[in-house]
C-alpha cells in the first residue's frame, strides 16, 4: 500500500483536460517567453482525476493521438532534474512512459479499451492539464451500493440491526474505504474465502448502518472493482470526510493457522482516537476473538489523508479461527455494527 502518485518539487503548475481525438498534431506556443532552461519538477495526480505537470515555466507542447489508442505529449526545451521521479501510470491508462530526448521530454500514454484521452489545455496562468479517463476516479455517491456475491454456497446476507447503536449527535461524512477489488482481490485465505469480497460486504452493511444513524456516507467501492490507492485518498479528500475508515482482513501463511485476531491501524496521533474506538468496540463485541491491539503505521490511504484515519483488520482469512467467522454472514453483520459503533463513539465525543 505504499504506491504513490506524488513527485514533489517547487514550480508553476501544468494540467491536461480532455476533447474529440484529432489524427493532426496539437501544438501551442505559449506568449510568455520560454526561460533558457525549462525543467519538468513533478507530475501529480488531482482530486478531479487530471495529471498536473510542474515546470519552471510555461512549456511549448506537442500532442499526437493515433487510432490505436496510443498518445505522445512532447514538451520542447524542457528537461527532467535528477531528482525527478517516474511514476508508475494510473489504473486507467494501459502505458505511461517518460523519456528524455536531445532537449525535449516525450511522455507516451495508451489507454484501455474503450476510454480515450483528449488533448491538453494550457490556460493562460501557465497551467497545462491532462484528463484522465472516468474510470481513473470512481463517481462519489451516497446512494446504497450495489451488493455482490461474496463466495459459492454462502446464505443469504442478513440485514444488521441498528438496535444498540448510539445516535449520530453532529453532522457527518464518513468515507468507508473497502479494501482490494478487481484484479486485486486482497488475501485468499482458508476454503478459498477472498479477503474483497468479505471486506465489500461489512463496507456496504457498515454504510447501510451510518446512514440509518444520519450520516453521509460515501464509499469508495460499491462492487468488485480494482480502485488504486490514490483515488481512494481523492475520493476523501473531494468529499471533506469527517473521518475515512479502511477495512479490511489479514493473512499470514496457510502454515501458519495459528495466527488469528483483530487488529486497529492508525499514522497520525488524530486518528488514534479513532482507531482505539473502533479497536473496543470490535472486543467488545468479539471478546473471544484475539485482541491484536492499536497501532501506528504508514499504510497510504491512512498516510494521505488529512481528516482522522482509520485501517482495520477484521480477522485472518488464513487463521484457523478467524477463516470460519469471516465466511460466516451472521459474523459479518456483528462486525459491521461493531465498527459502525465504533466510528459512532469517536464522533460523538
Amino acid at each position: 500500500m505504499s504506491k504513490r502518485w506524488l513527485a514533489r518539487s517547487a514550480a508553476v503548475a501544468i494540467a491536461c483536460l480532455p476533447a474529440l481525438i484529432s489524427l493532426e498534431a496539437i501544438s501551442t506556443q505559449p506568449a510568455i517567453a520560454q526561460a533558457a532552461v525549462n525543467n519538468l519538477r513533478s507530475i501529480d495526480a488531482d482530486a478531479e482525476g487530471q495529471l498536473i505537470f510542474r515546470t519552471d515555466a510555461p512549456p511549448r507542447f506537442e500532442w499526437t493521438p493515433d487510432l490505436g489508442g496510443n498518445y505522445q505529449l512532447t514538451l520542447f526545451d524542457t528537461q527532467l532534474p535528477l531528482n525527478f521521479r517516474t511514476l508508475p501510470p494510473p489504473l486507467s491508462l494501459a502505458r505511461f512512459e517518460i523519456n528524455r530526448q536531445g532537449n525535449n521530454i516525450v511522455i507516451r500514454l495508451r489507454t484501455r479499451p474503450g476510454s480515450r484521452l483528449e488533448p491538453p489545455v494550457m490556460t493562460a496562468a501557465g497551467l497545462l492539464g491532462l484528463m484522465l479517463p472516468k474510470a481513473s476516479l470512481p463517481a462519489l455517491t451516497t446512494a446504497p451500493p450495489r451488493l455482490t456475491p461474496l463466495v459459492p454456497n454462502l446464505n443469504p446476507i442478513p440485514q444488521p440491526s441498528v438496535v444498540g447503536l448510539p445516535p449520530l449527535t453532529r453532522p457527518a461524512v464518513i468515507v468507508i474505504d473497502p479494501g482490494h477489488g478487481g484484479r486485486d482481490p486482497g488475501a485468499i485465505g482458508i476454503g478459498g474465502i477472498r479477503e474483497t469480497d468479505i471486506v465489500l460486504d461489512i463496507s456496504t452493511q457498515v454504510t447501510r448502518l451510518l446512514q440509518a444513524q444520519g450520516a453521509q456516507v460515501v464509499m469508495t467501492r460499491q462492487d468488485d472493482r480494482e480502485v488504486d490507492l490514490a483515488p481512494r485518498v481523492a475520493i476523501a479528500q473531494r468529499a471533506r470526510a469527517t473521518v475515512f475508515v479502511s477495512i479490511h482482513a489479514n493473512a499470514l501463511s496457510m502454515s501458519r493457522p495459528d495466527v488469528n485476531g483483530i487488529e486497529t491501524y492508525f499514522f497520525s496521533a488524530a486518528s488514534r482516537p479513532l482507531a482505539q474506538a473502533i479497536q473496543d468496540r470490535m472486543m467488545q463485541f468479539f471478546p473471544d476473538m484475539r485482541n491484536r491491539g492499536v497501532k501506528q503505521a504508514r499504510f497510504y490511504v491512512i498516510r494521505q489523508t488529512t481528516m482522522p484515519s482509520s485501517l482495520v483488520e477484521v480477522g485472518f482469512v488464513t487463521g484457523a479461527e478467524d477463516a470460519p467467522r469471516l465466511a460466516d454472514p451472521t459474523f459479518r453483520a456483528q462486525m459491521s455494527q461493531a465498527i459502525a459503533a465504533g466510528i459512532l463513539d469517536f464522533l460523538n465525543r
